[in-house]
């Protein structure tokens, strides 16, 4: 059988060159060198238009559909989610097509109020976490989970830190609450947003 991988026979390969801002996939997130995340919202833009398809032309039951809602396609839009940094409103656009199809085939209105789809089951609500949220909480996560194990990307993240802190110039600890008036200086990175 045919190797997918090239032998090691001395043969050269041509490298592609792109600029910083042009994004590529690398395990199955489209990320470029500069850190924004234009092309990984046109990929899950397109993931969503195409799980909205499925759905109006599908044939599911309600509770099948709820299962694909929440258990596929809310699962595809998790998976990048430590990588990136998008807004509220980026997520909110990337959303709404899985919502406006979805929704209804799980027998809930479209114009369902979004709050209460988004509240935590405990709380009477539909247990879904706001993709945004989700990528703040996890942002959270893995920079005191990586910051505590000491590797390569616990330092990298320690320096980002260490670089938000002498681009901002504030006195005392990034957590002290007056410090939103600084935000406006900090350079775009993933530590920015989530301070």
């Amino acid at each position: 059988s045919k190797s997918e991988y090239p032998k090691n026979d001395g043969s050269r390969e041509v490298l592609k060159r792109y600029e910083a801002d042009v994004g590529q996939e690398t395990l199955g997130v489209m990320q470029a060198m500069d850190g924004n995340n234009s092309a990984e919202i046109l990929h899950l833009s397109n993931k969503a238009a195409a799980f909205a398809e499925s759905m109006r032309t599908g044939f599911l039951s309600k509770t099948d559909a709820w299962f694909a809602l929440t258990a596929t396609i809310l699962k595809t839009i998790q998976y990048p989610i430590a990588t990136t940094t998008m807004k509220e409103s980026e997520w909110n656009q990337i959303m709404a097509p899985i919502l406006r199809a979805g929704l209804p085939c799980a027998g809930i209105d479209r114009n369902f109020p979004r709050d209460i789809l988004y509240r935590p089951a405990c709380l009477r609500g539909f247990g879904i976490l706001h993709s945004w949220y989700n990528q703040e909480i996890t942002h959270l996560l893995v920079c005191l989970k990586q910051t505590q194990m000491g590797g390569i990307t616990g330092r990298l993240i320690s320096a980002s830190m260490e670089q938000l802190r002498l681009a901002v110039g504030p006195p005392g600890w990034l957590t002290d609450p007056h410090l939103s008036t600084f935000t406006v200086l900090a350079t775009s990175s993933l530590i920015a947003p989530l301070w």
